[in-house]
């Protein structure tokens, strides 16, 4: 990319939101599009009032993480003038690109499709975010509703309980990665029509479903059937994997304890240490048969690591090269080698210092690169108020003083 690229993002949720950080946290500039807030009236991004409020009535706990360093935006788009307001607003900034994650069905409604936006400007890359695609727009999608229709909670619990979600709103997540993936290839094809060939290209508009990419998920699950893996095998079954074994969470007398076994190699070196050597049997030499007898195996093993300390039990069994890891809550992260250099933080207009996850890697950069809008602290802006930047933005558009009071005037921002 040429330049910064610039993002206006009709948002809410989780899924976009996601997607749209981890643009901030690229250097990006991105600004949310939300509705005005009316006086008694909550509306735009119901995530704006969920937990405690951190920074005001409209920045509440769990909006704030997916958001810092956004700008805020407020337009009427129920109004056909607030949708002439956004496309002039769109051309007179050059941006780069529209997210929308709102039911498909309504955006020719709100003036937001795809046709009408590029054929405004035609370089723009759009991109939607829904539960089923565009082919199914008027079908909604939440997180964990979703993981019960795909199938992943038939995967996740304990054998004899009932089927659990993910403690993590994973679809959501994974949707926002897919859509961050598409929009950055999108921008590369767009910049190489330009470079290579001096024409405007205009980049067919990206349509992430989130049931497609939960489903593209299932690669150790949905084939197999097919290959004569029991359904019983690929079923719930707690910690334990369905493939390998033993694979489990035991009790020690302070904690417990997460055993990895991945092969037959390090199910012999877990022999090889004297107070597991109990477990040794022909029949156990190999995968498939330590499947088979898993309860016992399982059984004999939480007997042997509740007499010892979680220490000990961690520490023998690095020692001979498995797998083992302690039961942790998510705080323990803060503290983490690895993880703690990572993280970033965000600051509340009452001054708390907020710990924010670390981006999944550092943005490559040349040694001459500078970015006016890059992230090159640990500390992000705290996320705005709805419409916070509107009179800077249309300011920045080019709208006089009395220009943006009309506006104002007329309830479109």
């Amino acid at each position: 990319m040429t330049q910064t690229p610039l993002v206006l993002s009709l948002e809410q949720g989780l899924s976009l939101p996601h997607a749209t950080q981890r643009m901030v946290r690229m250097g990006w500039r991105v600004i949310r599009l939300e509705m005005p807030l009316r006086e008694g009236v909550r509306r735009g991004d119901p995530n704006r009032f969920i937990g405690p409020e951190v920074g005001g009535e409209d920045l509440c706990a769990y909006f704030i993480a997916p958001n810092v360093g956004k700008e805020s935006l407020a337009i009427d788009l129920s109004v056909a003038r607030g949708q002439e307001l956004l496309c002039e607003i769109l051309t007179r900034l050059d941006i780069d690109v529209f997210c929308c994650n709102t039911l498909p069905r309504n955006h020719a409604k709100l003036g937001i499709d795809a046709a009408k936006l590029q054929s405004i400007s035609p370089s723009l890359i759009w991109a939607s975010l829904s539960a089923w695609g565009l082919d199914h727009p008027s079908r909604p999608g939440y997180d964990p509703a979703m993981q019960g229709e795909l199938g992943f909670m038939s995967l996740t619990g304990e054998a004899d309980g009932i089927p659990l979600a993910s403690g993590v709103p994973m679809i959501d997540l994974l949707a926002g990665e897919q859509l961050f993936t598409a929009v950055l290839l999108a921008l590369w094809k767009r910049d190489a029509a330009r470079l290579e060939r001096s024409e405007t290209a205009t980049i067919q508009p990206i349509d992430i479903s989130m049931a497609r990419c939960a489903v593209s998920w299932l690669p150790t699950k949905l084939p197999l059937p097919s290959m004569g893996v029991s359904k019983g095998r690929l079923a719930r079954s707690g910690n334990r994997h369905p493939m390998f074994g033993p694979v489990n969470t035991y009790p020690t007398r302070d904690g417990w304890a997460f055993l990895a076994n991945g092969s037959d190699d390090q199910w012999r070196r877990l022999l090889s240490l004297e107070w597991m050597s109990s477990l040794d049997s022909p029949s156990r030499s190999t995968n498939e048969g330590r499947i088979l007898e898993r309860e016992e195996i399982d059984e004999e093993i939480a007997a042997l690591t509740s007499k010892r300390s979680l220490e000990d039990v961690l520490s023998d069994w690095r020692s001979v090269g498995t797998v083992a890891a302690p039961i942790n809550e998510v705080e323990a992260t803060l503290a983490m080698d690895g993880i703690a250099e990572h993280l970033f933080r965000t600051r509340s207009p009452t001054d708390v210092e907020i710990p924010l996850p670390p981006s999944p890697f550092d943005q490559p950069q040349t040694q001459t690169e500078a970015n006016d809008h890059s992230v090159d602290s640990e500390e992000i802006p705290f996320p705005p108020h709805s419409g916070e930047q509107t009179n800077a933005l249309c300011h920045e558009a080019g709208f006089t003083d009395a220009e943006i009071e009309g506006f104002r005037e007329e309830n479109l921002i």
